[in-house]
This record gives structure tokens, sequence and C-alpha cells, in this order.
């Protein structure tokens, strides 16, 4: 029993203690705000432990907020949201930091987010299948591999006649598509449509006899 309880003990030591953020909110005309706050953040790690994104809302009563939250790293931040008694509302941004007696709204508020840090170790690169010369895309979601393509000459016979060329992958974005005649740039929808990995010429603009077709992309 005596084991089980120091267990226990040690388990609660290794928990690490909030900020406080505690201040005095006022009505432009001096008397003290009264309404509600929320205050949201995004997941993020502390101390070896997972955060889960998520919000808090805080009464405002007679002008205090006091609230208590878990310093979050660098490039992160709370998004506080107040909603006064008065009708109106506000936004602002918070970056809390580790500090072992109460802070004010004015040590912790930041004029605009902080630009977000991504960090990717090199083992996610490698487990992704990753090629020399590709690079990495966000797509919201996941990271994706991404290969860039220079001065590809597309397939396809430059005979005055022929409109339709073939590209060796299919441009994604499609927008990303540049794609040069004789070195003057060649405008999607306008002189070319994109299919896939196929581009069609208008009969205005079918490349002739000793034009250079170039491409660049990425897919």
């Amino acid at each position: 029993m005596r084991r089980l309880v120091l267990v226990v003990c040690l388990a609660c030591g290794i928990l690490q203690a909030g900020t406080r953020v505690r201040d005095t909110i006022y009505y432009p005309n001096g008397k003290r705000a009264e309404g509600r706050v929320t205050i949201t953040w995004p997941a993020f790690e502390s101390g070896g432990r997972t955060i889960a994104s998520g919000a808090r809302y805080v009464r405002l009563v007679n002008g205090v907020l006091d609230v208590e939250l878990e310093p979050m790293p660098t490039g992160l931040y709370y998004t506080v949201r107040y909603y006064l008694n008065s009708g109106t509302s506000s936004i602002e941004y918070w970056v809390v930091p580790v500090s072992a007696t109460a802070v004010r709204v004015a040590a912790v508020r930041v004029a605009a987010p902080p630009p977000t840090n991504v960090q990717v170790a090199i083992g996610q690169i490698a487990q992704s299948g990753a090629q020399i010369g590709q690079m990495l895309r966000w797509d919201g979601v996941r990271w994706q591999m991404v290969t860039l393509v220079d001065q590809e000459t597309p397939s396809g016979a430059v005979d005055g006649s022929n409109a339709v060329f073939t590209l060796a992958h299919a441009p994604d974005p499609q927008q990303g598509l540049i794609l040069f005649r004789n070195g003057v740039a060649q405008k999607r929808g306008l002189d070319y449509t994109l299919s896939g990995n196929t581009i069609t010429f208008i009969p205005e603009a079918v490349p002739q006899p000793g034009d250079v077709l170039l491409a660049w992309y990425r897919y």
C-alpha cells in the first residue's frame, strides 16, 4: 500500500503548473467591465504531455479576469475574444510565459499572432519515400512529397498541324504549369488548355516547325 501511494505522489509531481493571468478589465468610461471571455487554443506539446485543442469560457464579474493557462511552445498562441455586456466585442492574442506568479494581460498580449514554427523530422521525410530533388508540401492535413520539373520538352510533333502535346506527369496544381514557346510564356485558357498531362493548343497558337516548347511544373 505504501508503494502505491509513493507512485501516485511521484506522478503528481511530474505535472506542471500553469501560469495564472489575473487582471481587472475596464470599460472606456472607467467602470469595471462585465461579460464573458472565450479563450481557444490549438493542440500542442508541453513537458512531454499532449494538450488537446480546446476552449475555456470565463465570466467577467466586476471586471475581474482570472484564468490559469498552460505556457505554449514558441510560435503558438491563445486566441482571446471579449464579449462585454455593453454590446461590444473584441479579439486579441496571448503568448503565455512560464511564471510562478500571476501576470497581467499586458504581459501576455501581442499585437499580432506570432508566426508558426514548423518542424519536420528526418524520419518523416524518409518514411514518405522522398527522392533526391523533391520538396515537402503541406496540404492542410499531411505532408506530401513534391517533385519539381524544369525545362521539360512536351512530347508531340511540332509540324504546324499537331495541337496535342503530352507532359511526362500531370502538373499539380494545374496553375503551377509554366509553358514557354520560343521563350514567350503561354497562357492557359488563352493559348492552350490542360487536362491531366495533356496540353492542347488552340488553332491560332499551334506550334510551327522549328518552335521550341519548354515546361516547368511540379507534381
